[in-house]
């Protein structure tokens, strides 16, 4: 995994990339970023597909057990996970027992440890965002919460068929972001 450079004023990543080599990003991690870094897979595509299924996989069997789940996000990890447990991304739970968080900013994790029902699930679907301040003791402890990350299972170690999903939507480093793409091929200038 690298890190591309942000750019929330131009909507669109900088930094180096080696010359023909490409960098995979899930919408996700883009959203809330500020002018930070924001995790890539520098990776084939296939490879890049592999390990965000493996991630949709993994938060999607935490969650298969839940009587009303929801997904927050979006990107193509979201997308693939709302795929695998059934649900609607138009229409969901008002008051969800398991929620998958596949942002990686902090406001978007206090946010669904605040809009999970008391006693529910939080499942972190995607690469950690940093430090920042949680109150486990406010935020967890006194409603019974669990926080839960997704087992990254070794992905890129796996071989056999790779699902035809949405492609990647490709963008060269300083061009603004497409609107509605679950996630990004970014090449070089």
């Amino acid at each position: 995994m690298i890190t591309l450079v942000w750019d929330h004023v131009e909507h669109a990543f900088t930094g180096e990339l080696e010359q023909h080599g490409a960098a995979y990003v899930d919408a996700d991690w883009v959203r809330g970023a500020g002018n930070a870094g924001v995790p890539a897979l520098a990776s084939s595509e296939e490879d890049a597909t592999r390990a965000l299924v493996a991630v949709a996989e993994s938060a999607a069997s935490a969650a298969v057990s839940a009587r009303r789940p929801a997904v927050a996000g979006h990107g193509f990890v979201a997308r693939r996970v709302r795929e695998l447990l059934g649900i609607d991304a138009e229409s969901p739970p008002p008051n969800p027992d398991l929620i998958v968080e596949t942002r990686w900013d902090p406001a978007s994790l206090l946010e669904s440890t605040t809009r999970v029902a008391d006693l529910g699930t939080v499942v972190l679907a995607g690469p950690p965002a940093g430090s920042f301040r949680f109150d486990l003791y406010a935020d967890l402890h006194v409603r019974g919460l669990r926080l839960v990350s997704a087992p990254s299972r070794s992905a890129l170690h796996t071989t056999g068929h790779v699902p035809t999903l949405e492609r990647p939507a490709t963008v060269r480093l300083g061009e603004k972001l497409p609107e509605g793409a679950a996630w990004y091929r970014v090449v070089s200038s």
